[in-house]
């Protein structure tokens, strides 16, 4: 069923025990070598650049006004309402910049910018997934944008650990636009039913680590925008 999460956040102790920590974030390190070994490659011929200048355009601010997100926090897990802001930047050819494009990014990672395409008729922005939100140069490695599943994974009642699988088969998500709204499409929040409640699942726009594809400790999802204010910037 949907989730239908409080606005109280709700905050889970998560062992930290068959995890490490990234930059205070819990990942899951458990991915073949291979495809370790394959990301290290990519990310060497393929480096990643964080956009942190403000672009020109027209300015748009949106307000969170709807959505559910799960963030890792050492060994806490967090589930909650989204809440504040995504700065969009129109700029010229249909070229679209957006900031703090996942819950909870500019508070663990700081702000940064990524491309996205505004269709002709205006109702769309689709957003290429790969592009770099934060850059560690302690790891020698970025977050990345991707769509992935988190599963929280109980035991005996509590839970225990995240399990987190990359959707390697999306490779950009969209946002529709209407009005001074606009939706994240395609993302889905579920819990699992019976009487242990054994298991939490989302299934959301999120980042990873370029290094190992572990959970980069954002995913969110029924992201829903309102705008609140708009300005020039030249």
């Amino acid at each position: 069923m949907a989730l239908a999460f409080s606005a109280q956040a709700g905050v889970l102790s998560v062992h930290a025990c068959n995890h490490h920590v990234k930059n205070h974030q819990v990942v899951n390190p458990m991915i073949p070598q291979s495809r370790a070994m394959e990301l290290q490659a990519q990310q060497l011929n393929q480096p990643q650049r964080v956009i942190t200048s403000m672009p020109e355009g027209e300015l748009r601010t949106y307000e969170r006004t709807g959505g559910q997100g799960m963030f890792a926090n050492n060994d806490q897990i967090g589930l909650d309402v989204q809440s504040g802001k995504m700065d969009i930047v129109f700029a010229e050819d249909n070229v679209v910049y957006m900031k703090n494009i996942l819950f909870n990014c500019m508070i663990n990672y700081g702000p940064s910018w990524v491309q996205g395409v505004l269709s002709d008729d205006g109702t769309t922005i689709t957003v290429p997934l790969g592009q770099s939100i934060y850059r560690d140069d302690y790891y020698n490695a970025d977050l990345e944008l991707c769509m992935g599943t988190t599963e929280l994974i109980y035991v005996d009642g509590q839970p225990d650990h995240i399990e987190f699988t990359v959707d390697e088969r999306v490779s950009e998500v969209t946002y529709i636009i209407d009005g001074d709204k606009i939706m994240l499409q395609g993302t889905e929040g579920s819990e699992a039913t019976g009487q242990d409640m054994s298991r939490f699942n989302a299934y959301g726009f999120a980042c990873r680590w370029s290094d190992d594809g572990s959970f980069g400790g954002c995913l969110e999802w029924n992201t829903e925008l309102t705008r609140t204010a708009t300005k020039l910037i030249k």
